[in-house]
């Protein structure tokens, strides 16, 4: 389940309706017409397969998606979409993978030439710093009245685990925030030192550094106003939420095949039913 109470479903939903609205009024403000009803229509069209069985499970036939990166429930089907193919993914990686998040301060100004601007920042310290060719990244950012944190995640691979200490956390966020001032040049809300290094190994289970680095670009309870709505879907308008290098590249190629097989395994086993297709009105 997305969510285990039923608070927390019923606030995706408010949220989710009052963030469209905002985002419907930009685009028709920015006379982008096509955008505004896309991300208002979101999902008010579903069509199923279901077989002539009527306790059977139906299959989604076809939808009209927005596909708009702030827009919740398309952020909850590309995460399952990218999470499937990581899981194939990750096992095609030989070396040691950790988690890595690097995160710069709070900002109010939040643009899409700097988000861009810490992406390649993020990739570069990867490569030089860490001397890592191999890793994949992801975009988020936590938004609210008070402004923006943009961070981005990323799995690396290596020969060995770093030797993680509390003197090695600080020596990298000095060269993280270093490497970053070079090609920033914004006078940041410094209420804390918000240059953050953080890195684990992922020596069991990795579901859970999945879920970070595939999931939302911004959180779906998020609620914010309509001027950072605004500013927010301007930033991340053509920006790609993730990347990947090296040998990652290669295991995600890899990753989208069997994932496609995988698929193909379940459509031939759906293919023996009897399908009729059904329309419904609903809510």
């Amino acid at each position: 389940p997305i969510y285990k109470t039923l608070g927390k479903a019923e606030n995706f939903l408010i949220n989710t309706k009052e963030l469209r609205e905002m985002l419907y009024k930009h685009y028709l403000q920015k006379q982008q017409p096509q955008k505004a009803r896309a991300v208002k229509e979101c999902g008010s069209f579903l069509m199923f397969k279901q077989y002539k069985d009527p306790q059977a499970t139906a299959q989604l036939a076809s939808a009209n998606f927005c596909k708009n990166p702030l827009c919740p429930m398309c952020a909850w089907r590309k995460h399952i979409k990218n999470s499937n193919i990581m899981s194939y993914a990750i096992e095609e990686i030989k070396g040691k993978v950790s988690h890595l998040v690097l995160a710069v301060p709070n900002t109010k100004n939040i643009t899409r030439e700097r988000l861009i601007n810490l992406k390649e920042r993020a990739v570069s310290f990867v490569k030089g710093a860490l001397n890592c060719e191999n890793y994949y990244t992801s975009l988020e950012i936590v938004a609210s009245d008070a402004g923006f944190h943009p961070h981005i995640h990323i799995l690396i691979e290596s020969d060995d685990y770093f030797k993680v200490s509390e003197e090695f956390i600080k020596d990298f966020s000095r060269k993280w925030k270093k490497h970053f001032d070079k090609k920033d040049n914004e006078i940041y809300d410094r209420a804390y030192d918000g240059y953050t290094f953080y890195i684990r190994g992922i020596t069991g289970d990795y579901q859970g550094a999945l879920q970070e680095v595939t999931k939302y670009v911004v959180k779906a309870e998020t609620k914010i106003d309509t001027a950072n709505t605004a500013q927010l879907a301007d930033a991340v308008y053509g920006v790609r939420k993730t990347s990947a290098g090296g040998n990652f590249k290669k295991a995600i190629k890899a990753g989208k095949t069997d994932a496609l097989i995988e698929t193909e395994k379940f459509f031939r086993e759906l293919s023996q039913y009897d399908w009729e297709y059904h329309i419904y009105n609903f809510i």
